[in-house]
């Protein structure tokens, strides 16, 4: 600013401008891809009219990812919303979003059956209950080996002529794929009187047959074979009253009899312990109310859940509950004859044990295809190896017993720190999910070279997940392995800073010895070298001034004298 005369003076300021334009976000093009493959995704074709500060990924299945170029793998076929938020570095958002189909690859498993025998003109009953798939079947063909076909999961016919039937059942789930699985049907001439077959299967360890009487005329032939932990009960009904329940009993569990001693044939001798084995469930009694007074047969197989990983993980996920074992009931009577089907079944206590719960979590789940029920159990008995319990179901098909627990599991572990020193802690990020329907505590257990070296333990309810913290300080250098549990996580390298510091020294040493040379070529480190040189000049210089100085005041007193 200048005045009239030509003065002048200026001032200055400042002036901020906010950005408050927002980027914008750019996911990318929709994807479809299979499941289990790894699937790209790149959000750097944002833009910003500065700096892009963050970029955060949500795949839709509960994944998350930070960076402009993650990658990520879709387990189960479907379709995903994944969407990109990015940010600047004046805290400006924006969002795109991107849609992934993921296509179901994996056949299902189709199940017929077990082989039946019947009499011509007999109803078979065809259940297709016990086939799987990741997701939704969609349809069923049956092809009867005798020019007949049907379309349902359970179906019924007869056939008019004796002869042994191949029975073919195909399941298609919704993406298209597809299984087979096949039976066989034998009819013979209808007899007069009612006989049930009991050959097993050579590999069989141990089989054997009862007949028991149920209401007035009713007769109950059971025949058992049994091979390691899963077991087989043929069983025939015939002379059905229908005002009475149909009582089925089977056999006790091997090696345990209610009083918890060794079993006894009919002769009342103990039987051969060869014969026991060790499952962890058993079916001692079916109960169920009929109103078709025709004679049906049932084949009840029991066996281990670790038999059967694919049907146990399902299982554990759809209903948080831990399986103890299976029960697989094929019948040939028409489920709208059946009702009130009450299960008495074992389970040996050891499983709670194992397991660290008690018999009240104790529930039997009928599979219904698109989902488990649950059905309540009542404890009824106990004996020294095991509990009795009892459970009411409206029909028969699949059963899994099983408890509800806490299931945890470490999701990722991560080392914050590659590189410390001694004495320095380690620290470790840990993701832990309980699958289970219950809450309750895990211990994480952090592993040095294979030796728990800390711990801590984690409480998490039904379905939570939840991050904990291991931290561990080493007193020796050295690379070491890091775990948790059996989830290797990584290396860490333990430095000792004295070392350290030892190795900097003698690199400043030797750079002073390097540079430190005289003018006269002293070698490193002499005592005549640049230090000393310089220390003894300055002497010599001193004593010269002084003797001149002394001889000049004597030359002028001489002269003064003179």
């Amino acid at each position: 600013m200048t005045d009239t005369v030509g003065n002048s003076a200026f001032d200055t300021l400042t002036a901020t401008v906010n950005d408050t334009t927002a980027p914008t976000a750019d996911a990318g093009i929709n994807q479809t891809v299979d499941e289990d493959t790894d699937v790209d995704f790149d959000g750097s074709e944002s833009t910003d009219n500065g700096a892009i500060d963050s970029y955060e990924w949500d795949f839709g299945d509960s994944a998350n990812a930070t960076g402009a170029t993650p990658n990520h793998t879709f387990a189960d076929p479907g379709t995903y919303d994944v969407v990109l938020t990015v940010t600047d570095g004046g805290g400006n958002a924006d969002s795109d979003s991107l849609v992934v189909t993921v296509n179901d690859t994996t056949a299902p498993t189709a199940d017929a059956g077990d082989n039946v025998s019947v009499t011509e003109g007999t109803a078979v009953e065809f259940n297709a209950s016990g086939s799987t798939d990741n997701g939704v079947l969609d349809s069923y063909e049956w092809d009867f080996g005798d020019g007949a076909n049907a379309t349902n999961a359970t179906e019924t016919h007869s056939y008019d002529s004796t002869g042994t039937y191949t029975v073919t059942l195909n399941v298609t789930d919704a993406a298209g794929n597809v299984d087979s699985d096949t039976m066989t049907v034998t009819v013979t001439e209808e007899s007069s009187s009612s006989s049930s077959s009991s050959s097993s299967s050579s590999s069989s360890s141990s089989s054997s047959g009862t007949t028991e009487e149920t209401g007035d005329d009713a007769e109950v032939v059971v025949e058992t074979a049994s091979e390691g932990t899963t077991k087989r009960s043929d069983v025939a009904v015939t002379n059905i009253d229908t005002s009475r329940p149909v009582v089925i009993p089977l056999e006790p569990p091997a090696g345990d009899t209610e009083t918890g001693g060794a079993e006894t044939d009919d002769s009342g001798t103990a039987g051969d312990s060869s014969s026991s084995t060790d499952e962890t469930v058993s079916v001692a009694q079916l109960s169920m109310n009929v109103r078709n007074g025709d004679d049906f047969s049932l084949d009840v197989t029991t066996y281990e859940a670790s038999e059967d990983e694919a049907t146990s993980e399902r299982f554990q996920r759809e209903t948080g509950a831990r399986p103890a074992g299976y029960v697989v009931v094929g019948h040939t009577i028409h489920d709208d004859d059946i009702e009130d089907v009450t299960f008495t079944f074992n389970v040996r206590k050891r499983y709670f044990e194992e397991t660290n719960t008690g018999p009240e979590s104790v529930a039997l789940y009928r599979d219904e295809q698109t989902q488990w029920r649950r059905l309540d159990a009542s404890l009824v008995d106990e004996s020294e190896m095991r509990y009795v319990f009892e459970a009411t179901s409206p029909g028969l098909s699949r059963f899994s017993i099983g408890s509800t627990v806490p299931v945890f599991e470490t999701t990722a572990a991560d080392i914050t720190e590659t590189t410390v020193s001694v004495g320095e802690e380690v620290e470790l990020s840990v993701d832990v999910a309980n699958r289970g329907g219950a809450g309750g505590s895990h211990e994480l257990d952090l592993l040095v070279d294979g030796e728990r070296v800390a711990g801590q333990t984690v409480g998490l309810g039904a379905f939570e997940n939840g991050t904990a913290t291991l931290s561990y300080a080493f007193d020796e250098a050295g690379t070491y392995e890091l775990a948790v549990g059996d989830r290797v996580v990584g290396s860490v390298t333990v430095e000792d800073p004295g070392e350290t510091e030892t190795a900097a020294s003698v690199d400043d040493s030797t750079a002073g010895a390097d540079g430190g040379e005289t003018d006269g070529g002293a070698a490193d480190g002499d005592e005549t070298g640049d230090d000393g040189g310089n220390a003894t000049g300055w002497t010599l210089a001193v004593v010269a001034v002084l003797l001149a100085a002394g001889l000049g005041i004597a030359y002028r007193r001489r002269e003064r004298d003179e």
